[in-house]
């Protein structure tokens, strides 16, 4: 070894040997630690909820948010969107893609997840840059990521982006939409590197109460994130176990119970939170270009005296698919218009009529004007000039536009057959109830099809529409939202309906007489002309959905109101159903049972066609009718607004005869309503409450006499405190 050592030749193999195993290192060092480390993502094209740039523009955002998570962070390894276009290419696929979709190509590219989102705003505005106007494009876009493994949401943001503004641009508006995109991209990134969903470990579980549901202890709570009504994926060995929902939380641990239970939920499960944008607060930063240098303010400012001298008139707010200006690179429709380099003409103002100037000197014969026509049209042009600016500074032609539009699931009354969606607008303040001619509603869908004009209501007395599946002939105004010309009045003909399964949006405009605006700057008030409003804010997505049908047990048959089993047909677009039982046919809410919601695996997702559960009856103050009358309803859980007047969509309802049993212990629980709560909460909530034990009826009494100490969260759900059930058993000798 010694000879070794001090041989001539060992100090250069060393040598050798040391370089080789630096370059290895280099080499496959850092990618093998990447691939370890990082999951494998690739990115969807985002939808355009805007009327900008069309499906182009979304694809434009996924470039940038794809460059954003591949360059500008370590945290992401992004598939090529060649290898997800060729695997798209493969599967013969087209867009859009649900979960299965998704799946199968994360299968084909080695990814672990999949990233994609929408374009919420898009458009350019006029602002000031030292005193001289500027365009900037703004756009806001929403980004999530899904856990291919759980189908469950992972990560995501919402973020905002602005372009630097530039004086006296006359380009295209894709140059500004684009660096807008990657702003906000670079944003959304940031904030996603940062989230942490909290993580934990099942510590206990039990099974308590007649429908043996299965409660869970975890070891996280408020301190690692934890908000109660918060949804946790369970998994054992990287396989999904079941869904948990929280009920309660502490400081650092928490309870809930299993609303999804498919290997049995136990001790050492691992549990992690399923990402919402109610639950996790997203970044709100704006992403701006840096601020104009102290040359360019001052070269600004001692500008050219035209430059200076430029009408004010000219300076008007241009939001979204606002006039004026050709969409060129991303080849949008004709009617959207997003920049140009002339300002769009200015929005309009409504003044009073000047009084007649009166000769009081009497006589007969007119007396001398006091004001020459000259001097008089210049006064009336200065107020009508002063009108646009002061109508301009309250909104301009945005101010025209319908608000508080919002669009949810319809039924006239239980068991009503076909689909509906009711949609309800506000008459816009500045204008006047009897200067509105019409109001027109479009519809919007997912597919990417052209808006079409569904509705239109003539005159200010109705400020709603149902939807329907009929197909309809439609007498409404044909002009471009947002123009200055509201067109014609036109039948548009065979407008189709709403098909059952499909999400929709809307949007509504309003038709209304000018009245003494000037548009035309010629001093003159524009009498006889009448306007269409830019489109209103859009409401949020509604799917339309069908009542489902049971096919057991069926009208007329007797049954055990204590192991009552009910099965019926999923519709098309629904996930979640609920089941009311009642005396009345007509289900009214103070005599009627509600149960559910039960979340199923829609068809289209590989779910079963029909859905089978077993309720229990017995026990209610309704169990002693001599027939009662089963409905069973649907909604789709991703609509923000629940379907009205009952929170779901019923179905035909079947009567059926409850055997003659043994009184049960008295339970006047009338359980929950699908329509109870905030239209605009988490679906499903409250939660649900099934028939109690005697244990369960002394708590409740005890608490009812004032002894009872539960919670504020034990409180609002309506259950008793685990410390009084645990005396109450002791007392009895009884364990849960």
């Amino acid at each position: 070894m010694r000879r070794m050592r001090k041989h001539p030749a060992s100090r250069g193999l060393a040598g050798v040997l040391s370089i080789l195993m630096l370059a290895l290192s280099l080499l496959w060092g850092p990618s093998a630690r990447a691939q370890r480390s990082n999951p494998g993502v690739y990115v969807l094209d985002f939808n355009n909820a805007t009327s900008v740039g069309g499906a182009l523009l979304g694809r434009v955002a996924a470039a940038q948010v794809s460059l954003q998570l591949s360059e500008g962070s370590q945290n992401w390894d992004v598939v090529p969107d060649s290898q997800v276009q060729r695997r798209i290419q493969e599967l013969n696929l087209k867009a859009p893609f649900d979960r299965i979709d998704r799946a199968q190509i994360a299968t084909g590219v080695d990814a672990t997840a999949v990233i994609y989102g929408s374009i919420l705003e898009a458009g350019i505005q006029d602002v000031r840059l030292g005193g001289a106007p500027a365009k900037q494009a703004v756009v806001r876009l929403q980004v999530v990521a899904e856990d291919i493994a759980t189908g469950v949401l992972m990560n995501g943001s919402v973020a905002q982006g602005k372009s630097t503004p530039r004086m006296g641009f006359t380009g295209d508006a894709d140059v500004l939409l684009e660096e807008a995109l990657g702003k906000a991209a670079f944003s959304a990134r940031e904030f996603m590197d940062r989230f942490r969903r909290p993580e934990g470990t099942v510590m206990n579980t039990t099974v308590v109460g007649d429908n043996l549901r299965t409660e869970v202890l975890l070891n996280i709570g408020a301190r690692q994130g934890v908000r109660r009504g918060m949804e946790m994926i369970v998994t054992r060995l990287r396989e999904t176990v079941g869904r948990v929902r929280v009920t309660s939380v502490e400081a650092d641990v928490s309870v809930g119970y299993a609303v999804e239970n498919f290997q049995g939920v136990r001790p050492e499960d691992r549990v992690r939170a399923i990402f919402n944008f109610r639950d996790f607060p997203t970044t709100r930063s704006v992403i701006r270009s840096a601020t104009p240098s102290a040359a360019q303010l001052a070269s600004a400012k001692a500008g050219p005296a035209s430059a200076a001298k430029k009408p004010a008139e000219n300076l008007v707010r241009i939001t979204k698919a606002e006039p004026g200006a050709q969409f060129l690179q991303f080849r949008a429709r004709q009617e959207v218009q997003v920049a140009d380099a002339q300002p769009a003409a200015p929005p309009p103002v409504v003044v009073d009529e000047p009084e007649a100037v009166k000769d009081e000197r009497g006589g007969g014969g007119g007396g001398r004007r006091i004001l020459s026509n000259a001097a008089l049209k210049l006064l009336v042009g200065g107020l009508l000039v002063s009108g646009i600016f002061a109508l301009g500074g309250r909104g301009g032609r945005i101010a025209t536009r319908p608000h508080a539009v919002e669009a949810f699931g319809f039924q006239y009354e239980v068991g009503s057959p076909g689909a509906f969606i009711k949609v309800r607008w506000e008459r816009p303040k500045p204008i006047k109830a009897e200067q509105v001619v019409q109001y027109v509603i479009f519809r919007f869908d997912q597919l990417g099809s052209t808006p079409l004009i569904v509705g239109a209501f003539d005159g200010d007395a109705v400020h709603q529409f149902v939807d329907s599946e009929a197909t309809r002939t439609v007498n409404a105004f044909d002009g471009v939202p947002g123009s200055d010309d509201a067109g014609a009045r036109t039948e548009f003909a065979n407008v189709p309906g709403i098909a059952p399964g499909q999400q929709y949006r809307y949007q509504v405009a309003t038709v209304y007489n000018v009245g003494l605006e000037d548009r035309d700057l010629d001093m003159l008030p524009d009498t006889g002309v009448q306007f269409i409003s830019p489109l209103s804010t859009s409401s949020p997505w509604v799917t339309a959905i069908t009542p489902p049908l049971i096919t057991t047990p069926v009208t007329g048959e007797q049954v055990n109101l204590n192991e009552l089993t009910i099965t019926w047909q999923q519709t098309p677009g629904a996930d979640t159903y609920f089941i009311l039982v009642s005396p009345d046919p007509n289900y009214p809410k103070g005599r009627r049972v509600s149960f559910g919601p039960f979340k199923v695996l829609p068809v289209d997702q590989g779910g079963d066609d029909t859905i089978t559960q077993t309720i229990s009856v017995g026990g209610r103050r309704i169990a002693g009718a001599a027939t009662l009358n089963v409905s069973v309803g649907a909604r789709n859980s991703s609509d923000k607004l629940k379907p009205q007047p009952n929170g779901a969509i019923f179905g035909p309802s079947v009567q059926i005869r409850p055997e003659n049993l043994p009184p049960s212990p008295p339970n006047t629980d009338p359980g929950v309503d699908p329509g109870a709560g905030d239209p605009g909460g988490p679906p499903g909530a409250p939660a649900l409450k099934k028939g109690r034990t005697a244990g369960d009826q002394f708590n409740r009494l005890r608490k009812n006499q004032g002894n009872g100490n539960d919670s504020p969260a034990e409180k609002s759900s309506g259950s008793p405190s685990v410390r009084d059930r645990v005396k109450f058993d002791r007392g009895s000798g009884k364990r849960k």
